[in-house]
């Protein structure tokens, strides 16, 4: 398992080098990745982080604002192989997990935000898709044990179960292509578990930025308000976005839980 938190200040050094290419890339450097924010997040967002796989035809997800307040530019799908700089590791190097969480009447549910540059469809070639993407997992654990694992899939959490892989306290879940469509996470296979297919041919653990924990309410209302529409955040207030995301991950398989208070 990488635990991605281990590598961050090997990675503030590689963004402060000039056009030093990426293993493998012809035109990406580190300086074109957002540089990540300092990480941390409360206990059991930390501790209940899903590990993630990604299939070879998807991105890796990365950071959506750095310190200095830039929220990344993304990228828009183009002819031809529209992979070459979306799954290039420098990305997922550079990445936060953003996560926050709800707990009352004995449960917790903690909703882990992953933002991706662009996504595309399955006719990539001839640029189909869209600049910019957001899916989510939103984890419910009671008495300290994960009881049911929600991914976000347009917009919907149709593939919800109470039946899951793990990895120790965590789920394992793939972000893949659903079919001809765009991408969204789903739970993992045993097959998944014997076959991983990102970079480091190991199940990945990112770098969790708890919503208690960002460096400055102003940095953090910065990144929300640069994607009001469209993609927008499901972790923050904004039209009720975060209860009613709660509530549609939940469904009627978490009895007593109330996605619309914090006790």
């Amino acid at each position: 398992m990488l635990n991605l938190a281990s590598i961050v200040a090997l990675t503030c050094v590689l963004q402060q080098v000039q056009s030093v290419p990426v293993t493998g890339s012809t035109s990406l450097s580190t300086r074109d990745v957002i540089p990540m924010l300092p990480p941390k997040g409360d206990a059991e967002e930390e501790k209940y982080q899903p590990l993630l796989d990604f299939d070879t035809d998807s991105c890796y997800y990365t950071s959506a604002i750095d310190i200095g307040g830039r929220t990344n530019p993304g990228l828009e799908p183009y002819w031809g192989n529209s992979l070459s700089k979306c799954r290039e590791s420098s990305r997922i190097h550079s990445s936060h997990v953003y996560s926050r969480q709800r707990c009352n009447n004995g449960w917790c549910a903690i909703m882990y935000e992953y933002y991706f540059e662009m996504d595309h469809t399955g006719f990539e070639a001839f640029g189909a898709g869209h600049k910019h993407d957001r899916e989510n997992i939103v984890i419910f654990v009671k008495d300290s044990q994960v009881k049911r694992v929600a991914p976000s899939c347009h917009g919907k959490y149709d593939k919800a179960s109470e039946n899951f892989l793990t990895g120790g306290d965590r789920a394992k879940l793939v972000f893949h292509k659903d079919g001809l469509g765009t991408h969204c996470f789903r739970i993992a296979t045993k097959k998944d578990d014997d076959k991983v297919e990102n970079f480091t041919k190991d199940w990945i653990l990112g770098s969790v930025l708890g919503w208690n924990h960002w460096p400055s309410g102003e940095l953090k209302y910065k990144m929300f308000e640069a994607w009001r529409s469209g993609v927008a955040p499901k972790l923050w207030d904004w039209e009720d976005a975060f209860t009613k995301n709660l509530r549609m991950a939940a469904g009627d398989k978490v009895p007593g839980f109330d996605p619309s208070r914090d006790e």
